[in-house]
């Protein structure tokens, strides 16, 4: 028996060869080829995954189901259900039947329980054969299936399935419950906070930094200075800036000291003075979380030193929050803000799902759009609020930037950082 698999002929006997030589080419003839090459068929591609999921043992489980699924996606509508992932024995089966035959392999489902309790905190151990299945061909929709309109509703109920799981498994005990916060007294308020927080801390990538600190002047030279110079003297009197330990207040003072610096190595001291530096920085560190550190109720401090010694520059600059009696009220009056795990947990997998390459605020705003337009069709949808992203929303509590740059403008490379008086430390609320 054939199986089609996107215009692509997939027999036992292809398969038995794949098994041997590990190459999808070598199982393919001159003609199938030079049909993959010119678009005609997909069969190159079903080989790589077939070879992937039943040949590859290093591949992940979790691959292996998205790669299984993306096989049973490919082949023609009268053969999907030629394909079985069943769950048989704390083994994850992948079979293919053919007429008389079948091809199957088996995995440990062991480290996929692993990785969804670790992703969600989902416990999925004493889920039946069925409801594995199901949850399993619901959790690999969301990597296989791509992000366009055609299919966009199929990965949407894909999703809510696997937002019910998170909600019917939630622990209880683990919620945070908005009126018994709003009920505690302020030192019970405080206490509850430093109770459920934990620290990250982040390492900085020096050379991306650097990179995205010259694009940024960059730009500022094709605006000729003016926007960038126009930003640092409405942000100045907004914090603590002092030129060897003298106070200024004001960008002509400033601009005063750097009276020996061109224009366009002054450019480089005034992009590090502008408050939006810090989303450069922030996007200069390996691992940071752009959800959870996106808002914050507590406002911060940001303080900058320049030290000049031999027309050299040594620029701190310095940002930091914390939880104090004065803003535990703000904190209290943006209670029903507050993300939790719950909400962290499902964003995360929202994101990675629905938004593509680097996320920003704008790609997840853009795609919790579509969400949103998507749950206005269904009127009868009972999961209501538990998921949703506003930009009032937050679990971030405190942090802390701590950045040193060397400014030398005689210097090949001018703008340097030091790495080890440099890095991110920020507090979540873990409830």
């Amino acid at each position: 028996m054939i199986i089609n698999v996107s215009n692509a002929k997939i027999s036992q006997e292809k398969l038995t060869k794949l098994e041997d030589t590990h190459k999808p080419s070598d199982a393919m003839s001159i003609w199938e080829k030079i049909k993959d090459w010119l678009g005609l068929s997909n069969e190159k591609k079903a080989l790589t995954l077939i070879r992937d999921i039943y040949f590859d043992k290093d591949i992940s489980i979790i691959d292996k189901n998205k790669y299984f699924f993306e096989l049973r996606n490919l082949a023609d509508g009268q053969y999907k259900n030629n394909f079985k992932l069943n769950v048989v024995d704390d083994h994850i089966v992948y079979k293919i039947n053919f007429q008389d035959s079948s091809i199957a392999t088996e995995f440990d489902i062991k480290p996929f329980f692993e990785n969804i309790e670790n992703k969600l905190n989902l416990n999925l151990k004493n889920y039946g054969n069925e409801d594995l299945e199901s949850f399993i061909n619901n959790y690999s929709k969301l990597s296989a299936i791509k992000n366009d309109n055609v299919n966009y509703e199929e990965k949407f109920i894909a999703f809510r399935a696997i937002l019910m799981e998170c909600i019917d498994n939630k622990n209880k005990s683990d919620r945070f419950y908005i009126d018994e916060f709003k009920k505690k007294s302020l030192g019970e308020k405080l206490e509850y906070l430093n109770n459920n927080r934990k620290n990250y801390s982040v390492e900085l990538d020096s050379a991306k930094l650097i990179s995205n600190l010259t694009d940024a002047v960059c730009v500022s030279k094709n605006d000729n200075y003016n926007k960038l110079i126009n930003i640092v003297k409405i942000d100045i009197p907004r914090y603590s800036l002092k030129y060897n330990n003298e106070n200024i207040t004001s960008i002509t003072s400033l601009d005063k000291k750097l009276e020996n610096l061109n224009i366009d190595d002054k450019m480089f001291i005034f992009e590090l003075l502008n408050q939006g530096v810090f989303q450069i920085i922030k996007n200069s560190f390996e691992k940071y979380d752009p959800i959870a550190t996106m808002y914050s109720p507590i406002n911060g401090r940001m303080n900058v030193d320049i030290e000049s010694n031999d027309n050299k520059y040594t620029i701190t600059v310095k940002y930091s929050n914390d939880i104090t009696e004065e803003n535990i009220e703000e904190i209290n009056s943006l209670s029903s803000y507050i993300i939790n795990s719950f909400d962290r947990d499902t964003m995360d997998l929202y994101a990675e799902n629905f938004t593509e390459g680097k996320l920003t605020k704008e790609k997840m705003d853009k795609a919790l759009g579509q969400y949103s337009n998507e749950l206005n069709k269904r009127m009868d949808d009972c999961i209501g609020d538990k998921f949703n992203y506003e930009q009032k929303r937050f679990n971030l509590l405190t942090e802390c930037i701590n950045l040193q740059f060397e400014f030398n403008p005689n210097a090949v490379k001018k703008l340097t950082v030091i790495p080890e008086k440099s890095k991110i430390e920020y507090d979540l609320l873990k409830s």
